[in-house]
């Protein structure tokens, strides 16, 4: 009778086989998960911003709390409102977002920190002399994760600087 079993080399290949597989599938479905994340902040961001333009020009400034801003927010259960004298914002399961007076931006940064959409509504320069520009779109991502500068780079981004290892690549979003 013959032996029906498989061999060591054939099991060998299907196992390198499912490895490259996962190394190929893996980042794209990181990459993915990461882009539908930041997909759900961008919306909200051009929201928050909106509210804010139509603000200024009722009020001459923008608002720094949301109380004021005439906008109905994606609130569930697990939001937490922070407020400080320089931003107002929520912390939620799928992310964070606020207003922010000390950087004159709105923003949301995804639930894992690694990847933010900001919108400036005045012109600021940063500590490391990157300026931006009011009424532009950027994307930060964190330097030490290539999934999340890729997204950036998917969105349009072109970068524009950078804070180092613990801090932001920054892009600007044409």
């Amino acid at each position: 009778m013959k032996n029906r079993a498989f061999t060591l080399i054939e099991l060998l290949v299907v196992v390198l086989i499912i490895g490259i597989l996962a190394a190929i599938a893996v980042p794209q479905y990181q990459k993915a998960v990461m882009k539908a994340d930041l997909h759900k902040g961008i919306p909200l961001v051009a929201s928050i911003y909106q509210a804010q333009q139509a603000y200024a020009l009722a009020h001459g400034d923008y608002s720094k709390t949301f109380e004021e801003l005439d906008l109905s927010l994606p609130l569930n259960n697990s939001c937490i409102h922070y407020a400080h004298s320089q931003y107002d914002g929520y912390s939620c399961d799928f992310g964070k977002f606020g207003i922010y007076d000390d950087f004159s931006n709105v923003q949301f940064i995804n639930a894992n920190g690694q990847i933010a959409y900001v919108h400036f509504l005045k012109d600021y320069v940063s500590a490391k002399d990157i300026h931006y520009e009011q009424g532009k779109r950027y994307c930060f991502a964190r330097p030490t994760n290539d999934t999340a500068n890729s997204v950036c780079q998917s969105l349009g981004g072109e970068q524009i600087g950078s804070s180092g290892t613990g801090g932001w690549n920054y892009y600007l979003i044409k």
